[in-house]
């Protein structure tokens, strides 16, 4: 199981990565707008699985490029971490936490991993959409292409 997640946060990593550079190089509100709210909702996840208030962020808490950047290289080396130290046992084991509502869960570690990486690639193909409604050029941040990079 660790190593699937582990390659999954590979590509989430550069997914994300890829378009904060574009951002940053090409500014789109409202696709740093979203950016910012798949790391938004990394760290917060983060802060969730480890019972901790993580950060002050908001989640639609809009950042500049620059933070963006370096919001997703923290988020990315929170779960790289996780994921490496996490004995293989407690990948199906319950977290407790409180989502934005106040509301007490529990979902299964491994399901909020997924969920963390499916939801960043949700919200990607909007942050596409709106650099296209803007005008601008889409980044190709599909996991295929991730999963070609160096194979050619």
């Amino acid at each position: 199981m660790r190593e699937n997640f582990y390659r999954l946060y590979q590509f989430n990593h550069w997914a994300n990565k890829k378009l904060a550079e574009v951002l940053k190089n090409d500014y789109c509100e409202e696709g740093a707008r979203l950016l910012s709210h798949i790391v938004n909702s990394e760290l917060i996840w983060y802060g969730r699985i480890n019972n901790e208030t993580y950060h002050s962020i908001k989640l639609w808490q809009l950042h500049e490029p620059f933070l963006l950047k370096v919001y997703a290289v923290e988020s990315s080396l929170n779960f790289f971490q996780l994921i490496d130290t996490c004995p293989e046992d407690d990948f199906l084991k319950e977290v407790k936490y409180k989502n934005t509502k106040g509301e007490a869960l529990e979902t299964c570690l491994s399901d909020i991993l997924f969920h963390v990486v499916s939801h960043g690639s949700y919200h990607r193909g909007q942050v596409n959409k709106a650099l296209i409604e803007a005008g601008k050029e889409p980044v190709n941040v599909d996991y295929i292409t991730f999963s070609r990079l160096g194979k050619s």
